[in-house]
């Protein structure tokens, strides 16, 4: 088994690649779904095909649970991890709303580039279900894709942190691209609190967790 702490190899960074590629060459397809419970599935089925990828990869399994250790593991004499946890979480969640704000002129302006409107689904039962395990879904899959993943891929190929940040920001920003204009910025921008959080963390659960709460807060209001 690849130790995750060491320099990956060309197989684990194909490992790594390929759930992001076929990520993004799939994302395109839900601007044509209209039906909620048509998206839910498809959107579903996705997320749980990458969690039983990383499940069943001995190499992906392992980096995963690297990503997911405890937050500033070993670091003596400064602030009890959970504090710190709960700080870092309050950051990300101020980064989206700072996000919105500067993104909301492009938001209004630019409601022509939006390609796809957020389905409402009318049954309580599977809003309870989605807000829920749906999100958990969303936040885990896209943190560790778009965080975890994507740090390692990039520091195969860039040395510089701010290089590596802004890359990845941009990545995840673009990802939303059927959002509009509007929701790549505002996107983006959250993406560099939240890599700035895992180069310091050291850990996706921060970022896992305040993605959830964005989430829950953004789609509990639609």
């Amino acid at each position: 088994m690849t130790n995750p702490t060491t320099e990956p190899s060309a197989r684990l960074i194909g490992l790594l690649a390929l759930p992001i590629i076929v990520y993004l060459s799939t994302r395109w397809i839900h601007i044509f779904i209209t039906d909620a419970h048509t998206y839910l599935i498809y959107d579903y089925t996705g997320r749980l095909l990458i969690l039983i990828y990383v499940i069943c990869i001995p190499e992906v399994r392992a980096f995963a649970l690297s990503c997911y250790q405890r937050p500033w593991r070993g670091r003596q004499g400064r602030l009890p991890w959970g504090v710190l946890f709960a700080i870092t979480v309050i950051i990300q969640c101020f980064g989206w709303e700072l996000a919105g704000y500067l993104s909301q002129p492009l938001n209004s302006s630019q409601v022509h580039t939006k390609l796809f409107i957020p389905i409402h689904i009318e049954e309580v039962w599977l809003q309870l279900v989605d807000l829920s395990l749906g999100l958990a879904l969303v936040a885990f899959s896209e943190e560790l894709l778009f965080r975890g993943i994507m740090k390692r891929l990039l520091e195969s190929v860039i040395e510089n942190k701010i290089a590596i940040i802004f890359v990845a920001s941009l990545i995840f920003g673009l990802m939303h691209w059927p959002g509009g204009v509007g929701k790549i910025v505002n996107t983006g921008i959250t993406g560099v609190f939240f890599m700035v959080s895992y180069f310091y963390a050291k850990s996706l659960w921060p970022c896992t967790v305040a993605h959830y709460l964005i989430n829950f807060i953004y789609f509990s209001e639609i």
